[in-house]
């Protein structure tokens, strides 16, 4: 049997290291986008606290791009202490995967349209705060075909959510 020389160890090192090197990021790569969230979905809700003065209707509609981002719409009316707001609000954000269904808002821009008159401590104190402090977290569910979607500790609604459209 003819003995392999130190040249030829090194080659087969090298292309081991490389094999072992590619399984590694493919393994790295599977676990990134297994958690990547890829539909489309709209709502109608009403919320309103028992015994508060708060209460908002709104059309909401959602999306998150297995590439990491989303975009968030809402268009309703919010009633504080008996005053009737108007709410257009947009938002475009990175969101990361934290465990099972809880994921994390990132870089939140939020545009809020010329006729939307509610006041944004309103909206962060009863329904969902978008500030550093808030941490920002949501969770995702599916239940049968239908995603329900809220904060860490309440749902705000669910949709019926398909793959969107490629952009």
């Amino acid at each position: 049997m003819a003995s392999v020389n130190l040249k030829q160890r090194k080659a087969i090192a090298l292309m081991m290291f490389l094999v072992l090197l590619g399984l590694a990021e493919a393994v790295w790569l599977v676990n990134l986008y297994r958690h990547r969230l890829n539909f489309a979905c709209s709502a109608y809700f009403r919320y309103q606290l028992p015994d508060s003065d708060y209460a908002m209707t709104a059309n909401t509609q959602i999306q998150f791009s297995n590439q990491g981002w989303g975009t968030l719409s809402m268009d309703g009316d919010l009633i504080y202490r008996g005053k009737r707001y108007l709410v257009r609000r947009d938002a475009t954000f990175n969101y990361i995967h934290i465990s099972d269904e809880k994921y994390q808002l990132q870089e939140i821009n939020v545009l809020k349209s010329g006729r939307d008159n509610a006041p944004d401590e309103v909206l962060s104190r009863y329904f969902y705060s978008i500030s550093p402090e808030a941490g920002r977290y949501i969770t995702v569910s599916m239940i049968d075909n239908v995603y329900l979607i809220g904060s860490l500790y309440n749902p705000s609604f669910m949709c019926y959510g398909a793959a969107p459209a490629t952009l």
